[in-house]
């Protein structure tokens, strides 16, 4: 009986095989012919098939998975079921209520990696670009949407199949002599994991014809070589195991210190999204390993063997090569969520599919994906319609745990003026004299105004977080802080290269030009790296230069202010509406709108406790240069 509060590095796969591995007899790896048993041409055929899984999919899963196995033939299907991708490649577009009895009339799937029409194989539809060659899928979609059923069930169970079907994967795929290949299961918990990803998957595995008769062959080669079955495979509740194949099929929860060092051939985590939110809720050991990026980047890793082995064999396939060497199966990572914030790890795992031609990525509400849910059946969810975009509907909301959220509140604060009026500015590079890149802002203030007192704030931000400016006065009338300027230097990542930002840089073309056009009577810095230049601004230019830790008092006469809307800042550049629907990498849209996300930092920032932390996968800069101008002019 599964316990459900297991702990986090529980690992079946290591109790499993500290037993297997004492009793294991090598004889059997070579001695059992599965050539006799039923091989799918695609994936279609796997799931439909009486003698496969023998299940009916949702059209939307049938072209999740076609489309990121790449089994169908461009040329050959229907136009009106395709779209063409961001890359050029064509993808199915198969509407959610399509009969599924006309798909074959329509599709013209891959048979063992050729087209039983024009006979264009597999590999030379990659080479044309008519088809993408995927390795990872970034799924999100609303709860009920079957996409854990989808990913452990029916991807999970036709990938291990595949594997099963290689004499000896270990060999095919020219590793060390049977080496332990593994699928592995993740989620917020090996609880969960179980619960989710591993019934789907077993399920399948108890319920599919294809494996019956398969377990029913292994029972026979082991009565035939004198061996008891457990020998020669396992399924059990809280693992499967195939020992003539050396493959090993478990769950776990998100420790990377069990994760890390095994040689996978699958992983797929459920909820990436989530991750980040509950490690909030934890304890600092469980935050280490709630940390989605980690995870994901240990299991990306233990699939490189996998991956690089079935990229050689498969730049090696000819037109006259066999089905085995025409669709090689890859190292295959799936990761499939509803979403909990714009910026969560799900939703940048989604963005980042636009530039990377290896991830293919879905977006779908419950009732695009899920036929038997459809949108009528959730009126009683709308009552709520924050949680009902992000659950059903998945939309994500803006953040989680948000300290401000007020959005009509924050938005009420912007003026009907750019800062355009007050200042311009370039991003440039620098490459010193060894070759590294740095970036700066060029600030070219377009008046010049010593009259009126203003502050300066700044928050310091080298390879992680941004570089930002403020310049803030106060209006003795209304009694409202007042933000002029808002500006921000955002490091950059060119595809390895993060290019950092240039401190000295930033404080001759930003600060200094500030000063120079306008009466800074204080800067204010955050304590945090920027006692060089506070030390040069009191010594060299006389301007009262002070570092300063907020408090958590202060962040509460913040959300006062922002919440009366007595706060004023500039016109955003952006609606917060148009950056959540643009297209492309988050950072690429707000990195020339300061104001914009200032904005968008003061929705997102979180609460935690008595701290103000930042959003997820994102920064809180200009928004701690807002705090820190609150407390300098408050009292006018």
């Amino acid at each position: 009986m599964r316990d459900n509060n297991v702990q986090w590095n529980f690992d079946p796969a290591a109790l499993a095989l500290e037993a297997i591995e004492a009793n294991l007899d090598s004889s059997i790896f070579d001695q059992i012919d599965d050539s006799g048993i039923h091989r799918p041409k695609n994936w279609f055929e796997w799931v439909r098939d009486p003698r496969f899984l023998n299940v009916t999919p949702f059209p939307k899963q049938v072209e999740i998975a076609t489309n990121m196995l790449g089994q169908f033939c461009p040329r050959c299907t229907n136009p009106k079921l395709m779209a063409r991708e961001r890359f050029g490649n064509w993808l199915l577009d198969i509407p959610t209520s399509f009969p599924l009895t006309e798909l074959r009339d329509q599709v013209s799937f891959l048979e063992h990696g050729r087209c039983p029409k024009c006979k264009v194989t597999k590999p030379e539809l990659v080479a044309s670009k008519d088809l993408n060659q995927y390795r990872n899928l970034n799924g999100v979609a609303g709860m009920r949407a079957s996409k854990t059923v989808m990913a452990g069930g029916l991807l999970a169970t036709y990938h291990l199949a595949r594997y099963l079907l290689i004499q000896s994967p270990s060999k095919f795929f020219r590793l060390m002599d049977n080496q332990m290949l593994h699928m592995t299961f993740v989620a917020l918990t090996a609880g969960q994991a179980y619960d989710t990803l591993w019934q789907a998957f077993k399920d399948r595995i108890d319920g599919s014809p294809w494996f019956k008769e398969y377990h029913s062959f292994l029972n026979g080669e082991a009565i035939r070589l004198g061996k008891e079955n457990e020998q020669v495979y396992k399924v059990k509740d809280s693992f499967v195991w195939y020992g003539h194949k050396q493959i090993m099929i478990s769950y776990c929860g998100p420790d990377i210190r069990t994760i890390r060092g095994r040689t996978r051939f699958f992983t797929a985590m459920d909820e990436k999204g989530w991750f980040d939110v509950q490690a909030d809720s934890n304890s600092t050991n469980a935050k280490v390993r709630l940390n989605a990026y980690e995870t994901h980047q240990a299991l990306i890793k233990s699939l490189q063997t996998i991956r690089s082995a079935s990229q050689a064999i498969q730049e090696s396939a000819t037109t006259e090569s066999s089905s085995d060497m025409l669709d090689v199966p890859d190292g295959m990572n799936i990761d499939v969520s509803s979403p909990s914030s714009i910026n969560d790890a799900i939703m940048t795992g989604l963005r980042d599919a636009i530039d990377d031609p290896s991830i293919y990525g879905f977006h779908y509400a419950t009732w695009e994906m899920n036929p038997n849910v459809p949108l009528s059946s959730l009126r009683s969810e709308m009552r709520n319609k924050s949680t009902f975009e992000r659950d059903y509907a998945a939309i994500p909301p803006l953040g989680s745990n948000q300290f401000v959220g007020n959005q009509p509140a924050i938005e009420k604060c912007q003026t009907d003026k750019s800062q355009n009026f007050m200042v311009t500015w370039d991003r440039k590079h620098f490459v010193d004299n060894f070759g590294d890149k740095t970036l700066y802002l060029e600030v070219k203030p377009s008046v010049k105004d010593k009259n009126r007192p203003r502050i300066l704030t700044v928050d310091t931000g080298l390879t992680s977080n941004s570089f930002a400016v403020s310049l803030w006065s106060y209006d003795r009338e209304s009694k409202m802080p007042v933000c002029d300027v808002a500006l921000e230097a955002m490091p950059e990542q060119i595809d390895t290269e993060r290019i950092p930002v240039n401190f000295p840089l930033m404080f001759e073309h930003c600060v200094l030009p500030l000063i120079a056009s306008f009466r800074v009577v204080m800067v204010v810095y955050d304590r945090w790296n920027s006692i060089d230049q506070v030390q040069r601004l009191r010594k060299d230019h006389k301007i009262e230069a002070v570092q300063y830790q907020l408090k958590w008092t202060d962040m509460l006469s913040v959300r006062t202010r922002l919440l009366d809307s007595t706060i004023r800042y500039p016109k955003m550049e952006l609606s917060i509406e148009d950056v959540r629907k643009s297209a492309g990498r988050f950072e690429d849209t707000i990195r020339s709108v300061p104001i914009t996300h200032m904005v968008l930092q003061t929705l997102t920032v979180r609460e935690a406790g008595r701290k103000v932390v930042k959003p997820i996968n994102g920064t809180d800069d200009l928004f701690r240069c807002m705090c820190l101008a609150d407390v300098s002019v408050r009292d006018g």
